[in-house]
């Protein structure tokens, strides 16, 4: 037995050599800082670090599309497309932090970022339980540095410690529900898991995998902030920098939504043809569409109250939680209804065209001329057009208006909604379509103020290439994938679990392993 864990742990390493790279960069990063102070030094560092990890995820090896096997990390096409969406959308950060942070706390910031990144691959890349809370905890315990370092007025200060607490409130809920999958199933392994529960479909514990995966599912919703988890985004995205107020929008509701899929899949088997436990996946059904309603509606109709930019983007997050939701509802409703890809497909435009919106207010955000109020926006097109038109694409793409790639996000939600042939999921997709009507007014209109409104100050505004380029990146993203949208949904169902043929044919433990040893 030992010399298996140790052939596993090996073997598990040899998949980590992107995150071990982003790690130890991090690490030189760290000590680095304390001895050298230099903003370029430490950024361009970072990208360095990033690049590196892209080539070790690009020579590495090919993503295993069969069922993973029972070790820790599982190298398949959903680790390969989380990879892929951390790296870039981190990269986006770095460029976009280049100079709103402090030259003195560079280093520190952007080590912190590459750890994020690297928790975020891990979470694609888990096959434990246990090891995808790490993942989790990896990418929120550098989050509240990344809140604390920027700026250090009392409302940063504030913004860092409400979401310090509540995440680590939102940590416990998930990890009780763990405790429960592990005494139902008796292993943390998420192969196993796949495995254990199925055999013991007649036991008579859905009221337990069931509270199960409500906990699960409560812990990793604070991560995507759906209500009712969501009332801490709008202090904090109002009380921290854009940068960062970008990040927490993009970032964890990725690894959340992940998480979700990951979790689901392997306790319920959202691919199977046969549903496991038909009553504890109804109650996931029902608790994905009560929490996408309430999302989807309670963001926009807060949003349009909103004067503060940051408050307006936070509760606008709350309501594409709620449209993420409505996809892993319809995944949870019927395993043809294609909502795990449309979810998957979601998760890498809105990485996008958010981080894109939140470069382009922190390149505006000076001391100088500070871009608080929905006014600051006012004649932006004239001082600074290529930020404007660049806001623009972002903000179009957030309503889910062609030609931006958000039409076609917020298109295969709504189908997957409607192919579930379910009547309460049909009248989610309608909700859906009426709050995307409902958010344009209030994405319209600042698109309206940026061009239609005189500039109301006139100062002058430092060039910001880096944050530039890095919104600039987003937005020729976001229109080249309404162009081109083959290449990003054929990954996006590849990357959806393939279900195991083993489990589906209920066998036992023995053999469903034995295949890969």
């Amino acid at each position: 037995m030992d010399s298996q864990i140790a052939e596993q742990l090996v073997g598990s390493l040899k998949l980590l050599v992107p995150e071990a790279i982003l790690i130890a960069a991090a690490c030189v990063l760290f000590v680095g800082g304390t001895i050298y102070r230099c903003r370029t030094t430490w950024s361009v560092s970072a990208l360095i670090a990033l690049a590196l990890a892209f080539l070790a995820w690009w020579w590495g090896p090919a993503a295993d599309a069969r069922p993973p096997s029972v070790g820790l990390v599982a190298f398949t096409p959903l680790a390969s497309f989380v990879s892929v969406l951390s790296l870039g959308a981190v990269a986006v950060v770095v460029l976009s932090a280049w100079n709103q942070v402090p030259e003195s706390f560079t280093a520190e910031f952007h080590a912190c970022l590459l750890v994020i990144a690297a928790g975020t691959m891990l979470v694609g890349a888990a096959n434990d339980l246990l090891l995808l809370f790490l993942a989790l905890e990896m990418i929120s315990i550098p989050t509240y540095v990344v809140l604390y370092l920027p700026r250090r007025d009392a409302r940063n200060q504030e913004a860092a410690l409400k979401y310090f607490l509540l995440s680590v409130f939102a940590s416990a809920i998930f990890l009780f529900g763990v405790s429960y999958l592990y005494g139902l199933a008796g292993t943390t392994n998420l192969t196993a898991l796949s495995v254990a529960l199925p055999i013991q479909r007649d036991s008579g514990f859905d009221l337990l995998l069931g509270l199960a995966l409500v906990l699960v599912l409560a812990g990793l919703s604070f991560r995507v902030a759906a209500v009712p988890f969501h009332f801490y985004a709008p202090d904090v995205y109002q009380g921290t920098v854009p940068v960062c107020a970008g990040l927490l929008a993009a970032i964890p509701k990725v690894a959340g939504f992940v998480g979700i899929l990951v979790v689901l899949n392997a306790a319920l088997g959202l691919t199977s043809a046969e549903s496991w436990f038909p009553q504890v996946r109804n109650v996931v059904t029902a608790l994905c569409w009560i929490l996408a309603l309430a999302s989807m509606t309670l963001g926009n109709l807060l949003a349009l109250l909103q004067s503060d930019l940051r408050r307006l983007l936070a509760y606008s997050s709350i309501a594409h939680a709620g449209y993420v939701l409505a996809g892993v509802g319809a995944a949870s409703a019927s395993s043809g209804s294609g909502g795990q890809e449309a979810v998957l497909f979601y998760l890498f435009i809105y990485a996008a065209m958010t981080l894109g919106a939140f470069a382009v207010l922190g390149m505006l955000n000076l001391a100088e001329r500070p871009v608080e109020a929905v006014e600051d926006l006012a004649g932006l097109w004239q001082t600074r057009p290529v930020a404007a038109l660049t806001m623009a694409v972002c903000l179009f793409s957030l309503t889910g208006l062609p030609p931006t790639a958000g039409f076609w996000a917020k298109l295969y939600i709504f189908l997957s909604a409607w192919a579930t042939e379910s009547v309460l999921y049909r009248v989610l997709a309608v909700a859906l379509a009426v709050n995307a009507a409902v958010a344009a007014w209030y994405y319209v209109r600042l698109v309206a103020i940026m061009y239609l409104r005189p500039p109301g100050r006139e100062v002058t505004i430092p060039s910001d290439r880096p944050g530039l380029v890095g919104a600039m990146i987003c937005g020729v993203f976001v229109l080249a994938a309404f162009l081109f949208p083959g290449w990003l949904w054929s990954a996006s169902r590849q990357a959806v679990p393939v279900p195991d043929p083993s489990v589906q044919a209920g066998l036992g433990w023995e053999r469903a392993v034995a295949r890969d040893r």
